[in-house]
C-alpha cells in the first residue's frame, strides 16, 4: 500500500457496511467504488459439500445495501458519491440509481467498450445526479479520470462548506 493509505480488508458485503460506517461518519466525502454482492448464501455451509448428498439447492438472501445505509446515516454538507458500471449508455441507470439511493453523485461507465472499467488502462465517466448529467469525463486513464472526478468532488466540497461568521 503507499504511504499514508490505510487500508482494512473485508471478506463479505457485511463487513464492508460494518467498516465504512464509523468511517464515513468522519468523511466529508465517501465515494463508494466498490461493487459487493447484492445477495448471499442464507445458510452458509461450514464444511465441504459432498456430491453424494445430490444437487445442492441454494437460497439466496439480500445483502445490506451499502450505499443505501451511508446515505441514511449521513451528516449534513457530507458528499456521498455511488457507482453504476453497466453495459452499455450508463446514463439513465446512473440517474436511477441516485435518485433512489438518495446519494449526490453516481459516476457511471460503460464497461463494454474500448474505455470500460474492467481490463482496460482508460475509462470514460457520466457523473450523474437525480436528475441529469453533470459532469462528462472523456476518455482518459484511469489515473486523469480519477483526478478529474476528485477535482469536481473537491470543488462541490466546497460549494457546500458553510460560510465563515
Amino acid at each position: 500500500m503507499p504511504a499514508g493509505i490505510h487500508r482494512i480488508d473485508v471478506i463479505t458485503t457485511k463487513d464492508l457496511l460494518d467498516a465504512a460506517q464509523p468511517i464515513a461518519k468522519t468523511a466529508d466525502l465517501v465515494i463508494m467504488a466498490a461493487a459487493p454482492a447484492d445477495y448471499r448464501v442464507a445458510k452458509p455451509l461450514d464444511g465441504k459439500y459432498k456430491k453424494s448428498s445430490g444437487t445442492p439447492v441454494l437460497e439466496l438472501i439480500d445483502n445490506p445495501d451499502v450505499l443505501q445505509s451511508l446515505v441514511t446515516d449521513r451528516r449534513q454538507n457530507q458528499v456521498i458519491v455511488g457507482f453504476a458500471a453497466e453495459v452499455g449508455d450508463p446514463v439513465p441507470e446512473a440517474i436511477r440509481k441516485c435518485a433512489k439511493k438518495g446519494c449526490d453523485f453516481v459516476a457511471g461507465n460503460n464497461v463494454s467498450n474500448q474505455h470500460g472499467a474492467f481490463g482496460s488502462d482508460t475509462t470514460e465517466l457520466v457523473l450523474c445526479n437525480g436528475q441529469s448529467v453533470v459532469r462528462h469525463i472523456t476518455p482518459a486513464t484511469k489515473i486523469i479520470a480519477a483526478q478529474q472526478l476528485l477535482n469536481f468532488l473537491a470543488n462541490e466540497l466546497v460549494a457546500r462548506r458553510p460560510a465563515a461568521s
